[in-house]
């Protein structure tokens, strides 16, 4: 070998040990790079869906919804505000369940809770852990910004109807009312927007929902009247597991979703119980919307609903009626 082709040689292996060294100094700021262009995607998310909650609550007024101030701020600018809701339920009975509250300054994904459970003899208990509310405390986290488009449009929709229909507190309609009207609403929206894939996921959730909520009234009331005609024994909450399984397979694989990280026996009838009063009323409305094909008229009704159980349930047959009525 030649000196010339040894010198040649020793400078290409001094470049290429220098590529190594630069390429072992350089990865922790590549790393860096990428996690600073990654949390600058996530600020991005968030500024991008409190854009979308302005849009979508000026499009919620034009069907008659006044917006509220929630979710209209990020955690870029405010203090999250999660809470651990815990739903007590009798052993022995499906109704409206009690509810309490934990509050934490972190929003639920920072939370580390895996799972929960909680048992008496008396009483079945459910945890789930909220971040979306119908209040300006409630400010958008990261996980909400990262949620599908039809979700955070359905949720903001869900939440300013809320504080449109506040007689409707504390009662048995609350959220049964609401969470089918925020379906149509969001329907509304992405037909108004001219997003047909949207439109459609949102029209095949309906559908969904429809079924679960038929299956929800028929297993409540099965469970309720077993509950009443037999011992109060160790089998019989055995038995209520058996019919949901066995007759209602879509709510079955809804409940088994929510209770996974809870011990399913204990969280049986306070998880029911917590369903029926988001699900009860879903198919009834969103039949009331099919009769009536006016989005803003059925909402604009739903807001003028009185509040007591009677007078409600009278009120919503004499909608039934005149929305059925032929045009004149």
């Amino acid at each position: 070998m030649t000196k010339k082709l040894k010198e040649d040689k020793n400078k290409l292996v001094e470049i290429v040990s220098l590529k190594k060294i630069f390429v072992i100094l350089t990865l922790p700021l590549l790393f860096n790079l990428a996690y600073a262009s990654e949390e600058k995607t996530d600020d991005r998310l968030l500024e991008e869906t409190v854009a979308l909650s302005k849009e979508v609550k000026e499009f919620g007024k034009t069907l008659g919804i006044d917006r509220s101030p929630a979710l209209t701020k990020s955690v870029l600018n405010a203090v999250p505000l999660s809470s651990i809701t815990i739903y007590i339920q009798s052993v022995y009975f499906i109704s409206k369940p009690s509810v309490a509250w934990i509050y934490f300054t972190k929003p639920c994904a920072a939370l580390g809770i895996k799972s929960m459970s909680g048992y008496t003899k008396e009483y079945s208990v459910y945890f789930r852990c909220v971040d979306e509310y119908a209040d300006s405390s409630a400010i958008i986290t990261p996980d909400f910004a990262k949620s599908s488009l039809e979700r955070r449009v359905e949720v903001f929709l869900h939440e300013d109807l809320h504080t449109n229909t506040e007689q409707l507190y504390g009662g048995d309609y609350s959220e049964s009312l609401v969470t089918p009207l925020a379906m149509i609403a969001a329907l509304e929206y992405f037909k108004n927007k001219g997003d047909e894939t949207a439109k459609n996921k949102i029209a095949d959730y309906i559908k969904g929902w429809r079924v679960i909520s038929l299956e929800l009234n028929s297993l409540v009331k099965e469970i309720n009247e077993l509950y009443s005609a037999e011992p109060h024994d160790d089998l019989l909450s055995q038995k209520a597991q058996n019919i949901l399984a066995n007759k209602y397979p879509n709510f079955y694989r809804r409940l088994a979703q929510i209770l996974k990280n809870q011990y399913f026996a204990t969280g049986f009838n306070a998880a029911i119980s917590g369903e029926f009063m988001y699900y009860k009323d879903f198919d009834r409305v969103i039949s009331l919307y099919e009769k009536a094909g006016n989005a803003k008229a059925l909402i604009e009704d739903i807001k003028n609903a009185p509040a007591g159980k009677e007078d409600l349930e009278k009120y919503l047959e004499e909608l039934d009626q005149k929305y059925s009525k032929p045009a004149q």
